[in-house]
């Protein structure tokens, strides 16, 4: 049981810094470094909201509204009370 939290934990830590990593190439306007990033966060932690949501702002900023909007919508779905 420890291990498999231990390993939850270095899952979302990897996660939440590939976010990061990710709003970081966005406020450069490094768009495509932006995207890998964002890909690899999902890949690690593809049931976490604000993930959905970082994707969903990301999105938008580069006009893809359609992509905008089916990231909130996971985002959503995933936790209907949370999603900012």
């Amino acid at each position: 049981l420890t291990l498999l939290a231990d390993e939850a934990a270095v899952g979302f830590s990897r996660s939440y810094s590939a976010r990061l990593a990710g709003i970081a190439h966005q406020m450069r306007g490094e768009t495509g470094e932006a995207e890998t990033a964002f890909d690899s966060m999902l890949r690690l932690a593809p049931r976490d909201p604000e993930s959905w949501t970082a994707l969903a702002r990301f999105r938008l900023s580069t006009g893809d509204q359609a992509g905008a909007f089916a990231a909130a919508g996971k985002a959503v779905a995933l936790a209907p009370r949370r999603v900012e």
